[in-house]
């Protein structure tokens, strides 16, 4: 009984209140939009895989290989890293020590990247021989 006399009591108050909405004009000032296309000569083909790491940057993984974002423009991995990632990238997973692991479509192979480190992961470490989709 008292339950129900305080629900009521709640619906009465919240009741009473007119919703209002949120004006959001000029909310989003000083920021630009740009889009990329097919048409654009992406450098990257098809876009399989997304992921943030903890820096902020964004990775991109596609039939081209492994992109970075940083909000401006596109770095190929290749040219950050010691050891060059292939393409076909399907899959990216940025893990909580802050490693991001990268699977490929048509081979039994993930990548791990930390510390600017690569490390391939293959069937002799007991990856199953098919692609990976998902991470």
């Amino acid at each position: 009984m008292r339950i129900t006399v305080l629900l009521l009591g709640a619906l009465v108050m919240l009741g009473s209140r007119s919703a209002t909405a949120v004006d959001l004009h000029d909310v989003l000032t000083g920021y630009s939009i740009r889009s990329w296309s097919l048409n654009d000569e992406r450098p990257f083909g098809r876009v399989h895989a997304l992921a943030q790491d903890a820096a902020g940057y964004l990775w991109i993984g596609g039939a081209g290989g492994l992109l970075r974002f940083d909000g401006v423009g596109f770095v190929n991995a290749n040219d950050l890293l010691p050891a060059p990632i292939s393409p076909g990238v399907r899959a990216l997973l940025v893990a909580r020590d802050g490693s991001m692991w990268v699977g490929f479509v048509g081979r039994s192979e993930v990548v791990r990247i930390r510390s600017g480190k690569v490390t391939p992961y293959t069937l002799t470490d007991g990856l199953p021989s098919i692609s990976t989709t998902t991470l």
